[in-house]
């Protein structure tokens, strides 16, 4: 594949695939793979769901681009959906296309609304590919190290006795951006205490909290969303990957304050796919299948399950088994990078598909929540055999 540019850090091992169905990928001749990447964390429904084809197709037949004087009912049934799943009564939405831009989109919208010299975010966060949010200068953002929190006993009683937390220069502090949780694909989460108390002093003095959803929304947590788990009251959601089941559409969620804000300032966003008619078909019928089928309270339970299956593996060589439903990592010790890569390679062999975290000996597994606990089983076996002996 010399022709195309890849991702970077990522090796392609098959460029030959004929179909994706399900939890499965086929390559020619018909051997099958398990998907426990969703693609890239993209695809909570599985592969070619039929209610999300079904949907491209029709409203392909129908009509899959607007412009900037007529619109689709498609996009505001879309976007009432959305604020349907987090309770954002009288609040706004906008279609993108790509994690990023949300997230990016989010920033600059806060960035609009104060004069404040900085954004903050824990260190370890990773909020997309482009602008501010990805370059996270030193000159505009404030990034807080929590590797500390919750290893006092005062860390259970608040934050306000905490050096580390009196650092933060909330004063200057324009807007919060969180990821709940996959910590630039590390799947770590900060103490829930941190966070509301981190929510609450930016609140007070009239800042902005904006979540990061892409990775960690639409079910995939165990929770519709991964701030769910905290206990906090987020101005911006910021949606993608799953939200498409594998087609390319984002959004940006506002609450009614925040909304009624905007319409006063009188800030603009374009982008020639914004709101478009198949992006939002699409929405509309992914969050349906997430209403009809309780797709997060399955990831809970198949999440629990897995992290209790890969804990159970006797192996001096697995450190760590993070997760959070089914968003989980595994972090080997007593292994050189090359030997992780080399166990990477032998789970593709033997039918299963994981990432390997650059530079990093860490496996990242991400499955469709549609998979069975026998997938998730037989992965479990196949692991523990591939390790080396104690």
């Amino acid at each position: 594949m010399k022709e195309v540019l890849w991702y970077g850090g990522h090796e392609v091992f098959l460029n030959d695939i004929e179909k994706t169905e399900g939890i499965y990928v086929y390559a020619k001749g018909g051997k099958r793979y398990v998907d426990l990447e969703s693609g890239v964390w993209c695809l909570p429904l599985g592969h070619c769901h039929p209610t999300v084809v079904e949907a491209i197709k029709k409203q392909s037949d129908k009509c899959m681009h607007t412009g900037y004087c007529y619109a689709s009912s498609e996009t505001a049934d879309a976007c009432g959906a959305l604020l349907k799943t987090v309770g954002f009564d009288g609040g706004q939405a906008t279609l993108l296309t790509s994690g990023s831009e949300a997230v990016e989109l989010g920033v600059q919208m806060i960035r609009h609304l104060t004069a404040k010299k900085y954004m903050l975010t824990m260190s370890d966060s990773f909020l997309g590919s482009f602008g501010s949010a990805a370059e996270l200068s030193d000159d505009e953002w404030h990034f807080f190290d929590w590797g500390e929190c919750g290893s006092s006993p005062k860390c259970e009683t608040g934050c306000d006795t905490c050096p580390l937390f009196e650092k933060i220069p909330f004063n200057e502090i324009g807007g919060f951006v969180f990821e709940p949780g996959s910590s630039a694909g590390l799947v770590r989460f900060p103490p829930k205490l941190l966070i509301k108390n981190i929510s609450e002093r930016v609140h007070e003095l009239n800042g902005y909290v904006q979540v990061n959803e892409v990775t960690t929304g639409v079910g995939r947590t165990g929770k519709m969303y991964g701030y769910m788990h905290y206990d906090i009251k987020p101005d911006i959601v910021s949606i993608g990957k799953g939200i498409g089941n594998g087609y390319p559409v984002s959004a940006v969620v506002l609450n009614s304050t925040t909304a009624d804000i905007f319409a006063k300032e009188g800030f603009k966003v374009s982008q020639s796919h914004q709101n478009d008619p198949l992006g939002a078909a699409v929405v509309c019928a992914v969050l349906g299948e997430f209403e009809k089928c309780f797709f997060a309270d399955q990831a809970k339970e198949k999440g629990d399950y897995f992290i209790k299956e890969l804990s159970s593996i006797d192996s001096k060589y697995i450190k760590e088994v993070r997760g959070r439903g089914l968003m989980i990592s595994i972090t080997f010790q007593e292994m050189s990078d090359d030997e992780v890569k080399e166990l990477h390679y032998k789970l593709f062999e033997a039918g299963f598909i994981t990432v390997k975290r650059p530079k990093l000996p860490v496996l990242r597994l991400d499955p469709p929540i549609v998979i069975s606990k026998e997938v998730l089983h037989s992965f479990t076996i196949k692991l523990q055999k591939l390790l080396p002996s104690n």
